[in-house]
């Protein structure tokens, strides 16, 4: 195993779906037989659906023929998790660009297969947030001797725990995403994306006690045609300078620097990294425990 793979310095993007009301309706059917199969399809399609989205908006929206897209071909997303009636997709982002192309095409397949549901109990929600490595998260890379090149690969840290944390908060209108990568998808405006601000709450476990502001892509319409008129979209410029002074302002506290404007290497916009990076860099080379020796037998 090279131990380039565990030092890779990079920007992913987590992208989660998952079925509302899912233990209703398997307490409803009670047998296997009666709700195995949406599931089995939910598995199966979606990450089609997915796909098919990202290759028509390659070949037919205007916006992604730009070079950020044709001369650096976004790579293919793939299924980290499948955690029960969940699956959480990432992908490297090789610029803050593709994070638009992503989002949109992830959103567009949220939107095309709720349509397709039939029963009138069951929806789909959505939640996305980016993850630096591998200074303030880690890639663990579990020993596997016969089949290097595929290994699985886990991702621990603080902006995986926000991940979850803010997934918790979706719903099948609105798709929570962290305020870091609000900040890269509000900088590369796409106005097919429409944002709605929630204020801010606590997060367990979370910076150290400082509100988390609730940043949400609408996803669908509400049926109720006042309450959706009541659910203001926020303008692009205004968030995104919003997102730069709420990290600007967490990012300087001692205790909470795990939230950090982003980083790409070689973005024409995000590309400074904090001053203390290299060093801390330099600090986790031979530090990180790496599992890349079979464990002892035990006794």
């Amino acid at each position: 195993m090279s131990e380039q793979k565990y030092l890779d310095c990079e920007l992913r993007l987590f992208l989660s779906v998952d079925i509302v009301n899912s233990t209703e309706y398997k307490a409803k059917n009670i047998f296997v037989s009666a709700w195995a199969p949406f599931i089995n399809d939910f598995y199966k399609d979606f990450p089609n659906l997915f796909t098919s989205n990202m290759i028509y908006l390659k070949e037919k929206q205007q916006d992604y023929k730009d070079t950020r897209i044709t001369e650096s071909p976004p790579d293919t997303p793939i299924i980290w998790k499948r955690l029960g009636d969940e699956i959480v997709f990432t992908v490297l982002l090789k610029n803050s660009f593709h994070s638009v192309f992503f989002i949109e095409a992830f959103k567009n397949a949220v939107e095309q297969y709720r349509r397709g549901i039939n029963d009138p109990l069951l929806n789909i929600k959505a939640s996305a947030w980016i993850a630096g490595f591998p200074v303030l998260n880690f890639k663990y890379i579990p020993y596997s001797k016969d089949n290097e090149d595929n290994e699985p690969v886990d991702f621990i840290g603080p902006s995986i725990d926000i991940g979850f944390r803010i997934s918790k908060l979706s719903t099948p209108y609105l798709c929570p995403v962290s305020v870091d990568l609000a900040l890269l998808l509000t900088k590369n405006t796409c106005d097919r994306i429409e944002f709605v601000y929630g204020g801010k709450t606590l997060l367990k476990g979370v910076l150290g006690g400082f509100q988390y502001p609730l940043i949400f892509i609408k996803t669908a319409k509400r049926e109720n045609d006042k309450e959706e008129v009541l659910i203001k979209t926020v303008d692009y410029a205004i968030l995104n300078s919003f997102c730069e002074d709420y990290i600007s302002t967490v990012s300087k506290n001692e205790n909470t620097k795990s939230l950090i404007r982003p980083f790409i290497n070689g973005d024409s916009t995000f590309y400074t990294k904090p001053a203390w990076y290299d060093e801390e860099y330099k600090n986790i080379q031979g530090t990180v425990s790496r599992s890349d020796e079979k464990a002892p037998d035990v006794k």
